[in-house]
């Protein structure tokens, strides 16, 4: 499978995506499938209907959509009401090796394996499913809410300086669970570097004010 169908694939299982396998049985046999699962908020309809053809041209599936109720959840400690979302779902051959990938143990493990697959399209769906920008102290920040172990997020940071130059820090968001940040300069070149995939429907996700467009762009653009 060619890489931008790889990186496309894995961005949407990371995020608001996961992997699942079904078991069916059929004339006294058990077979194993992988299915893809993708949920948004019903604002977000626009989006999941956005990321469905994506997953449509890729594995020549229907990917329809329908609503899903979302039951209790919690994230970094803090509990989620139920709400109700949409979703669609997708099973495809290649998910089985993305999962063996990405979930080595049962669960998610941000690992160089599948990171390294990632182009800026990709990363555009990861981003757009889990990350945020905003002006914290007059400073421009980006953040990718990994909610990881210390380890796991030092390979994301590791990843991104390797591949793409871009520095992101850690920050602490429960016991042992970080996100990854970026500031000023680094975050305006993530930003730049991913805008070009965000459609419409997002670019509220990487809008940066006017105001500060100046300072990020300023001269030393690599610093």
């Amino acid at each position: 499978m060619e890489l931008r169908k790889k990186s496309l694939l894995i961005a949407l299982a990371l995020g608001d995506g996961s992997l699942y396998i079904q078991n069916t049985k059929k004339k006294g046999k058990v077979y194993s499938y992988t299915t893809l699962e993708v949920s948004h908020g019903y604002k977000q309809k626009e989006y999941l209907e956005y990321e469905a053809e994506l997953c449509r041209k890729i594995t020549k599936r229907k990917c329809n959509i329908h609503e899903k109720q979302i039951g209790k959840r919690t994230i970094a400690g803090k509990e989620l009401q139920p709400f109700l979302a949409y979703r669609f779902s997708c099973t495809h051959p290649y998910f089985k090796i993305i999962r063996r990938w990405m979930y080595p143990e049962g669960k998610l493990k941000y690992s160089r394996k599948f990171l390294d697959f990632l182009t800026p399209e990709g990363i555009a769906i990861w981003y757009m499913d889990d990350g945020s920008t905003y002006i914290k102290d007059k400073h421009y920040q980006c953040e990718i809410s990994t909610y990881c172990p210390l380890e796991e997020a030092e390979t994301v940071i590791e990843f991104f300086k390797d591949k793409y130059n871009i520095d992101f820090h850690l920050h602490k968001k429960g016991e042992n669970q970080y996100c990854i940040r970026s500031f000023g300069k680094q975050s305006y070149k993530f930003i730049k570097m991913i805008k070009p995939f965000v459609p419409k429907c997002m670019e509220y996700k990487v809008k940066i004010p006017d105001y500060y467009i100046q300072e990020c762009i300023a001269p030393s653009m690599e610093g």
